[in-house]
């Protein structure tokens, strides 16, 4: 059953979800794209972004938990217009130091975009602390969602 959060992000008709476990490897980002591709967004340029942000929560989330298992839930509103997205993995760490931006790479880092790029495509993102570990989730917007949630 998906977090609480993920129902209170989703309104209007039945959304189509999907859940996944997946092992912490560099493959997972791959599958849950996947996966992403199966819930038939409504706009060419909202699946791209939606591509992008998951893979880059997913591969942060292989870089920076524990190992183990990533659970990957998303969620799609029945006009296909509106995504929710969350990634849970073992470690408690924040994302981002809590009081401060998404930090910015410099032009030669070949990491550290992320979650800048979640930040700035992104109607929504943050974070959800669990007992054993971390929820990272992100909302995407278009049409007459995007006009709803502003």
């Amino acid at each position: 059953m998906p977090p609480a959060f993920v129902s209170a992000a989703m309104s209007g008709r039945a959304p189509a979800s999907v859940e996944l476990i997946l092992p912490s490897r560099p493959l997972a980002a791959t599958q849950a794209r996947r996966a992403l591709d199966a819930l038939a967004l409504g706009d060419d340029e909202l699946a791209a972004e939606a591509a992008l942000l998951v893979t880059e929560v997913v591969a942060n989330a292989v870089e920076h938990a524990d190992g183990g298992q990533l659970r990957v839930v998303m969620t799609v509103d029945a006009e296909g217009q509106r995504l929710f997205c969350a990634v849970f993995d073992s470690s408690a760490a924040a994302p981002i130091a809590e009081d401060r931006a998404p930090r910015e790479a410099g032009s030669d880092a070949e990491g550290g975009r992320g979650l800048h790029l979640v930040a700035t495509l992104s109607q929504a993102w943050g974070y959800t602390r669990a007992d054993d570990g971390k929820w990272v989730w992100f909302r995407l917007d278009r049409g007459p969602a995007a006009a709803d949630a502003a």
